[in-house]
């Protein structure tokens, strides 16, 4: 901020911050002001960045999904967490209930409502962009340039990411 005042980030935060038992209310509190104060004093934004954990997809009332990670060493692609399956493994609607609750957890820490957005792992699929269009997200910033990250990834996510958005470049 000091060398470019005029920049303005974007912080992409997941929900599960404020919801996972392992953090506990003085780190929550802490990463809260963090925000705030970037926000306030640079303008920054902060958005909403999507991991489909567990704990916070069933706190949206749906069902966790962990049989398809994209991470090659989760043994038989099982992901018991739900953090590496790809936000395209729910449908529109479920979606949308997922990014409504991240909105409700946003708001109730005072974070106001994001309108930018990055899946993780940059799985987001057409009915994720349906819902993310639903629930007034104006940004997504997902789609990824394949061709630089070959090699980086396992091949699983870059055949995904290839299939997704093998036209950015």
């Amino acid at each position: 901020h000091q060398r470019y005042p005029g920049l303005i980030n974007t912080y992409f935060v997941g929900p599960y911050t404020f919801t996972d038992p392992a953090l506990n209310d003085e780190r929550k509190q802490h990463i809260r002001d963090w925000l705030l104060r970037m926000e306030a004093t640079y303008g920054d934004e902060i958005g909403l960045h999507l991991h489909p954990r567990c704990h916070f997809v069933e706190l949206a009332g749906l069902e966790c999904i962990t049989d398809s990670s994209y991470i090659p060493d989760s043994p038989e692609g099982i992901d018991p967490e739900g953090y590496t399956i790809g936000c395209n493994r729910y449908s529109e609607q479920e979606y949308l209930s997922i990014i409504t609750c991240a909105d409700s957890i946003f708001k109730a820490n005072g974070l106001g409502k994001p309108t930018s957005i990055r899946a993780g792992g940059w799985t987001h699929d057409l009915d994720n962009l349906r819902a993310l269009q639903e629930g007034d997200y104006l940004v997504d910033g997902s789609g990824a340039n394949t061709e630089r990250l070959r090699g980086q990834l396992s091949p699983r996510l870059e055949h995904l990411l290839t299939e997704f958005w093998g036209n950015i470049t």
